[in-house]
């Protein structure tokens, strides 16, 4: 019983180091398939609808990450926010548990990375 709880024990730290609390971050709410970050809300709803992830594309590190909680960021298609939240930088998805609009809604530039 005690080996089974040890290997347990490991494992949750494992896991939780995958798992990193963000601090807010900044970044585009995109659609996975539109390649360009800050495109407008109009095209980006067209394309969720069609079947294509919400992604968000980081300001900072151009990275684009899969968003595990999609019903969050709706009506905030093609907007520019902030989030915090938490970040699996292994499968490059976030938990979003609080999302603002910005006052800068100008488009950003294009992401390094493209969808995952």
């Amino acid at each position: 019983m005690k080996i089974l709880a040890s290997v347990l024990a490991v494992g949750l730290l494992g896991a939780s180091a995958f798992a990193q609390q963000a601090a807010a971050v900044h970044g585009w709410i995109e659609d996975g398939i539109v390649h360009t970050a800050g495109t407008s809300s109009t095209d980006v709803k067209k394309s969720i609808a069609g079947g294509a992830p919400y992604v968000f594309v980081d300001d900072k590190s151009k990275n684009v990450w899969r968003i595990d909680n999609p019903d969050v960021v709706k009506g905030h298609e093609g907007h520019h926010v902030e989030f915090t939240g938490s970040m699996d930088k292994v499968a490059m998805t976030i938990h979003i548990d609080k999302l603002s609009m910005l006052k800068n809604q100008k488009p950003g530039p294009e992401p390094e990375a493209v969808g995952h």
